[in-house]
């Protein structure tokens, strides 16, 4: 088998079906793969990763057995943070979600110890200092409910670095106590139960990918890939 004009020998070489040019005995063979789209409720407690060399928990002890396919997870959810995660085979889509020119929107629910002052959500939404020279902000922040001490906003962000938005709570001497994704871009959670999967429906796909302005279906300009994410 060659891939590429290169002869490969291994038959566990990873290969790209939409980019790479596949021969066996001289002739092209083309490969083909069903795109598919999940939404995972990721709970508290897992890795969002597929695998782990130290044996914890990870996304695959909640997808095994459920989902057939090969699939990989777009952006990242810390192990303590809960929510919408993607599951996909679909590489274009996923880089288009990750890539900052495409600003999509996540939105997350967060429980905080505390009451925020005025000048406090003034400066989420305007940028506060994290490690180094960095300036995180919100692109919104909502205050739901404030109970006994605990503070429930909503907030927006485009674009994070890893673990933003406790970062920036905790700048302001706030611990988040719960953190949940509860949509990105057009695409939400709803009343997905923790550790559910179900698949993307095809009016909510159709809506995910014109807001991403992937315009031809079955056009994919990455190929299954793993995207560089932020892990909040």
């Amino acid at each position: 088998m060659k891939v590429n004009g290169i002869t490969v020998d291994d038959f566990n070489y990873e290969v790209d079906v939409e980019r790479d040019r596949i021969e066996v005995d001289g002739e092209p063979v083309e490969l083909r793969y069903s795109k598919v789209y999940y939404i995972l409720n990721k709970p508290r407690g897992y890795l969002t990763t597929l695998s782990d060399p130290f044996g914890r928990k990870t996304i695959s002890d909640l997808i095994k057995n459920k989902i057939e396919e090969r699939v990989f997870p777009v952006g990242r959810l810390d192990k303590d943070s809960e929510g919408l995660l993607i599951l996909t085979n679909d590489g274009e889509l996923a880089n288009r979600i990750m890539h900052p020119r495409y600003g999509v929107l996540r939105k997350y629910l967060v429980r905080i110890s505390g009451v925020l002052s005025k000048d406090e959500i003034f400066r989420l939404r305007e940028g506060v200092k994290l490690d180094g020279n960095h300036i995180g902000s919100f692109d919104f922040i909502d205050v739901l409910k404030v109970k006994r001490g605990v503070t429930t906003v909503l907030v927006g962000l485009r674009e994070g670095k890893k673990r933003q938005i406790r970062k920036m709570f905790s700048a302001l001497g706030k611990k988040v106590l719960r953190l949940i994704r509860i949509s990105i871009g057009p695409l939400k959670l709803g009343h997905l139960k923790p550790g559910e999967i179900r698949r993307i429906g095809e009016d909510e796909l159709k809506k995910l990918k014109m807001y991403l302005r992937i315009e031809e279906e079955g056009k994919n300009e990455g190929g299954p890939r793993r995207s560089s994410s932020t892990d909040l």
